[in-house]
C-alpha cells in the first residue's frame, strides 16, 4: 500500500481511531464557537458595534456582513486548504487551524470596533477554512468504509454542539463581562483544544503524513471531475445557505424582535434545534451506513422535504407563534441529522479511496459550506430588510429547498458508482 492510502474497506477499525476522533472533534468544535459568537451576542454587538458606526438603518445587512467576513475566507481557502494539508501534513494543518481561530479572536477583542472585528473574523476564517477540510480527512484516514459514515456522523455534530454551547453560555458571560468576555473565554478553549490535539493525534501506521515524492499537487484536481460530486456540492451549498447563513444566524433575532423574548431565552430556544442535531447528526451517519447504497440519496431528499414543512411554521403569528416556533425547531433539528449525516459521508464514495481523494472531496464540500454561509447571511439580511420575515421565507428559502430536492434526485447512484472506491483499494494495496 502506498503511504497515501487510507485504511482499507475490510480492515477492522483501529482502537486508537476513536481517541483520534475525540481530539479532532474537540479541535473542530472551536470553529463553530468562533463563528457563532456574533449571532449569540447580537443584543450586545448590534448596539455597541453596528448602530454607533452605521446608525439604525440596514442593521440586518451589516450584521450579515459580519457573519460572512469569516465564511468568505473559508471559501477562498477551501481548495488551498487541501494543498496546505498536502504540503504540511494533517497534524500541522490542524494546529494552524486552531491557532488562526485563537489569533482572530484576539484581534477582535483587542480591536474593539466594527472594522477590527471584521479583520479578526477574516483571520478566524483561516481556521474555519482549514478545519472543515483537514478534520474530516484526519477522521477518514483512521476509519474503514464500514464505520466511516458513523465516525463522520459523530464528527458532524461538532457544528451543532459548538453553536448550542455558544448560544447558551454567551449571554451569561456577556451579562457579566460584556461581549469581550466571551471572546476571552474562546481563546482559553482554543489553547486547551490545541494541547489535547498535540498530545493524542498521530498518523496511522499504514499512512504517512508526508506526501510521496512522485505525487504532484495538481494530481488532486483529477478527483473533482465527477459530475455527481458537483451536484452533491450544490445540494450542500443550499443546506449551508439556509442552515448556517440564515437559521443559525438570524432566528434568535426573530424570537427577540418579533417574539419579544429576552436574549437568553431567544438564544436558548434557538439552541434547542442545534442540540437536537447533536443526536440526530451521529444518528444520521449510522442510518447512512445501513441504508442500501442505491437509496442513500433519499436521506438528502428527506432532509429538504422536512425543511419545507418546518419553514411553513417558522414565522407563525399571534397566539400560535410559539407553537409554530417549536414545530420549526424540532423538525429542523431532526432533519439536520439526515442532511449532514448523509451529504458528507457520500462524498468519499465518489472519489478514489486515497487520502488525497478524500481531502479534495472534503475541500469541495467545505468550499460550498463556507460559500453558503458567506452568501446566505448578507443576501438573507438584505431580503429581510426589504420584505420582512415571512416573505423572505416564501420567496427565498422554500424555493431553494425545492431546487435541492430536484438536484438530489440526480444523485441516485448507478451500480458502477460504488466501484470507484473498491477499484482503487486494489490499486493502492
Amino acid at each position: 500500500m502506498t503511504n497515501d492510502a487510507v485504511v482499507s474497506a475490510n480492515q477492522k477499525t483501529p482502537a486508537r481511531a476513536w481517541a483520534v476522533l475525540v481530539v479532532v472533534y474537540i479541535a473542530s468544535f472551536m470553529a463553530p464557537m468562533a463563528q457563532f459568537k456574533v449571532p449569540a451576542l447580537e443584543n450586545w454587538i448590534i448596539p455597541e458595534l453596528i448602530i454607533p458606526q452605521f446608525g439604525p438603518e440596514n442593521i440586518s445587512l451589516y450584521f450579515g456582513i459580519m457573519m460572512s467576513a469569516l465564511a468568505i475566507i473559508g471559501v477562498i481557502l477551501a481548495f488551498p486548504a487541501a494543498i496546505i494539508t498536502r504540503k504540511f501534513g494533517m497534524k500541522a494543518s490542524m494546529v494552524i487551524s486552531v491557532a488562526a481561530l485563537m489569533l482572530g479572536t484576539l484581534v477582535c477583542v483587542v480591536g474593539d470596533n466594527y472594522w477590527m472585528v471584521l479583520v479578526g473574523r477574516m483571520i478566524e476564517g483561516v481556521g474555519i477554512g482549514l478545519v472543515g477540510v483537514v478534520a474530516p480527512a484526519c477522521v477518514s484516514i483512521w476509519f474503514p468504509e464500514k464505520t466511516r459514515g458513523t465516525a463522520l456522523g459523530i464528527w458532524a455534530s461538532w457544528f451543532p454542539l459548538g453553536i448550542t454551547v455558544m448560544f447558551n453560555i454567551a449571554p451569561m458571560i456577556a451579562t457579566v463581562a460584556d461581549w469581550q468576555g466571551v471572546y476571552w473565554f474562546c481563546i482559553v478553549c482554543d489553547i486547551v483544544a490545541l494541547i489535547l490535539f498535540l498530545l493524542v493525534f498521530k498518523m496511522p501506521e499504514y499512512s504517512s503524513d508526508t506526501p510521496p515524492e512522485e505525487a504532484s499537487l495538481k494530481d488532486g484536481w483529477k478527483y473533482l471531475k465527477n459530475s455527481k460530486l458537483w451536484i452533491l456540492a450544490v445540494v450542500f451549498f443550499i443546506y449551508n445557505f439556509i442552515q448556517l447563513g440564515v437559521v443559525n444566524s438570524f432566528y434568535n433575532q426573530f424570537l427577540s424582535s418579533v417574539g419579544g423574548l429576552d436574549p437568553q431565552a431567544a438564544n436558548g430556544i434557538t439552541s434547542v434545534m442545534t442540540a437536537i442535531g447533536i443526536i440526530s447528526l451521529p444518528l444520521g451517519g449510522v442510518i447512512f451506513d445501513r441504508v442500501p447504497y442505491k437509496h442513500k440519496n433519499k436521506l438528502m431528499i428527506l432532509t429538504y422535504v422536512l425543511w419545507i414543512i418546518a419553514l411553513l411554521f417558522a414565522f407563525g403569528s399571534g397566539n400560535d407563534m410559539m407553537v409554530g416556533v417549536w414545530i420549526f425547531i424540532i423538525v429542523m433539528g431532526i432533519a439536520n441529522g439526515f442532511g449532514a449525516g448523509s451529504l458528507r459521508p457520500y462524498a468519499p464514495s465518489l472519489v478514489p479511496n486515497t487520502a488525497l481523494g478524500a481531502t479534495m472531496a472534503m475541500a469541495l464540500l467545505q468550499f460550498m459550506q463556507n460559500l453558503g454561509s458567506a452568501v446566505g447571511s448578507p443576501v438573507y439580511g438584505a431580503v429581510l430588510d426589504s420584505v420582512g420575515w415571512v416573505n423572505a421565507n416564501y420567496f427565498l428559502l422554500i424555493p431553494m429547498c425545492v431546487i435541492a430536492i430536484v438536484l438530489a434526485c440526480f444523485l441516485k447512484p448507478k451500480n458502477s458508482d460504488k466501484t470507484i472506491s473498491a477499484a482503487n483499494d486494489t490499486e493502492v494495496n
